[in-house]
């Protein structure tokens, strides 16, 4: 189960969100964004991975990173 850079899950948050926040609150916010061209710092978070990707896994260049992002923020 992936997680954000806050260790909640997707998957919690996707099946709360309505007990979170109203929908309307959501599409504020990502309107806000598009009109002002910014994203709020909280969703430019990200935890970054390391996913092994070839034989020695002593070597840091067999690995490549992957961020994952809050769900809101993709």
């Amino acid at each position: 189960m992936s997680s954000c850079h806050d260790n909640r899950s997707n998957k919690l948050l996707k099946e709360t969100i309505n007990d979170i926040l109203e929908p309307m609150a959501i599409t504020h916010i990502i309107n806000q964004s598009l009109v002002t061209e910014t994203v709020p710092q909280e969703m430019k978070l990200a935890k970054v991975n390391l996913i092994h990707t070839s034989s020695d896994p002593c070597i840091l260049n067999n690995y490549r990173p992957v961020s994952n992002l809050t769900f809101l923020s993709k």
